[in-house]
């Protein structure tokens, strides 16, 4: 029958179906729009599309070796439930055994391969699956190593069976033999990339553009110092050689160890087992990777960088340590040689807690005061330590100390933050009953922040205490909405609620991991995101 356009597009504005979909809904029900509604919701269709504008960047990474392949999948869905859905996690092991046992060049090719047991194509069965879990399910990608005179190794972090997880290490090798030993040694290495996630193998394999723009910061940095060209370029020459160690697998220091490097590591096990293992290449998937690259467009952008009190105080249980201020500060400092226009809100618990000494019988209000004195100290340290890293940085408190720092007023801060100067707002908010997050999500508002970075202890929100519960699992994707419903700690729910509605990302990561906020910036890093 002969399908006029505009009937066309009135069933693909009220299903959200594609229009060949829609055609053949309306051929089947003989140009009913009604029927062919009918016909779309029953096979699904309408539900997919309306469904695959939704974010998806939860979901699993998986991995499979066999008999000299090896394939690394993500499939993504929009939450941790479904990714644990027995039905989500066998799908995505059927579309790595697919890849696995197919020449596929990529995703796209993927969708036209059948369905394994079935004589559906995958795209049809990614369709029906959508419309049975009810949630976005994108297969993002995959990558494939088969070669018959390497050995495979993988290895899956934060793992709900044997064969996904929510991060992925294949690690390829040549060795005489392979025995449990070699398997082992091998699992171990792959658990270190895990963990470190170097760039390359060794320097001569290491992307040069890196190398380059790594020397150019440091050139940028020492630019005004005053040394002279030859003791310039020693302190050039030392970076460039500790940002190899770092980015460089064989140069990294075992994490399992923390003293010998992983090539010398090798050298040891080859020398005590009469062997000659070598690492041939490495390739790790971490969940939402891609979509994490994104955050790379927060260069150029303005962050806001809320740092609670007891981040201040390093393993002490009171007050300050220099150490650590150090640690957040040459960070801070890194991110801004990157282009970042910087805020910062500190607490004050490392030296007060305004809830705790009411609770003991001080009155709330003078409590919080108090309160906000002690962020006022920590601002005053956190900006002398920026300074000496040649950083102008300014402090605007809420309270009036004028002897001591600026008073708070919006334009003032703009024109500082357009000056490309650090400011840091102490003093929370000015008024009892304010948190210092609430304030970190007040003052992002109105300095117009892309993004909110909460620094915490731990490396984003779990469903448990990781501390406590050594198998609490991590949450990446979580809505403002989930996380002020569940009553989830880790931001009180007026801070929250601010965020939500002026559209700040919340991005909640470990200030005391070692290069955290600067692998974040730079793509990586490990984190939950509020949005």
């Amino acid at each position: 029958m002969v399908l006029s356009s505009q009937t066309i597009k009135e069933l693909r504005d009220k299903s959200g179906a594609g229009m060949l979909d829609c055609k053949k809904a309306l051929e089947e029900a003989n140009g009913d729009i009604e029927k062919a509604i009918e016909w779309l919701r029953k096979k699904g269709i309408n539900t997919a599309n309306k469904k695959a504008t939704r974010d998806a960047s939860d979901g699993l990474i998986t991995a499979i070796v066999n008999d000299g392949i090896a394939v690394l999948t993500e499939i993504n869905a929009e939450t941790d439930f479904v990714a644990k859905n027995e039905v989500f996690t066998d799908f995505c092991e059927k579309i790595t055994l697919t890849c696995m046992h197919n020449d596929i060049k990529d995703v796209d090719s993927l969708y036209e391969i059948n369905y394994s047991g079935s004589d559906k194509k995958i795209k049809d069965v990614l369709t029906e699956l959508i419309s049975k879990l009810g949630e976005n399910i994108v297969i993002k990608r995959f990558i494939k190593f088969s070669d018959n005179n390497q050995c495979f190794q993988k290895y899956l972090h934060n793992s709900v069976n044997q064969n996904s997880g929510k991060i992925g290490v294949i690690l390829a090798y040549e060795c005489e033999e392979n025995n449990q030993k070699i398997k082992d040694f091998s699992k171990n290495l792959c658990m270190h990339i895990a963990a470190t996630t170097p760039k390359s193998i060794d320097i001569k394999s290491l992307d040069k553009k890196l190398v380059e723009k790594e020397e150019s910061i440091f050139k940028e940095q020492l630019k005004d110092s005053g040394k002279p060209d030859e003791i310039i370029s020693k302190i050039i020459e030392g970076k460039v050689k500790k940002y190899f160690e770092e980015v460089c697998l064989i140069e990294q220091v075992f994490v399992m160890d923390g003293k010998i490097k992983v090539n010398e590591l090798i050298s040891q096990f080859n020398n005590e087992n009469s062997l000659n293992f070598k690492i041939m290449s490495f390739h790790i998937f971490k969940l939402g990777q891609e979509w994490k690259s994104k955050l790379n467009n927060f260069k150029n952008k303005h962050i806001m960088l809320k740092l609670s009190g007891e981040a201040l105080m390093g393993n002490k249980e009171f007050g300050i340590d220099l150490d650590t201020i150090n640690s957040i500060t040459e960070q801070i400092s890194y991110i801004f040689d990157q282009g970042l226009k910087i805020s910062i809100v500190v607490g004050g618990g490392n030296i007060f807690r305004g809830i705790s000494a009411s609770s003991a019988g001080m009155d709330r209000s003078s409590a919080d005061y108090t309160g906000m004195m002690a962020t006022v100290i920590n601002s005053l340290i956190l900006q002398n330590s920026i300074e000496r890293k040649g950083i102008d940085t300014r402090v605007l408190s809420a309270l009036k100390i004028e002897n001591v720092c600026e008073s708070y007023i919006r334009r003032k801060a703009i024109r500082h933050i357009e000056k490309n100067r650090i400011v840091i707002f102490a003093a929370g908010t000015g008024n009892p009953y304010f948190t210092t997050d609430t304030a970190a999500s007040l003052r992002a508002s109105e300095m117009k922040c892309d993004v909110l970075f909460k620094a915490t202890k731990v490396d984003g929100i779990y469903d448990s205490d990781p501390v406590i519960n050594k198998n609490a699992k991590k949450l990446y994707d979580l809505t403002y909405d989930y996380v002020i419903n569940n009553e989830l700690k880790i931001m009180d729910t007026a801070s929250i609620s601010l965020a939500k509605e002026n559209k700040i990302p919340i991005l909640v990561f470990s200030i005391l991991e070692k290069n955290s906020l600067r692998d974040i910036i730079n793509g990586n890093g490990s984190y939950t995101i509020i949005k």
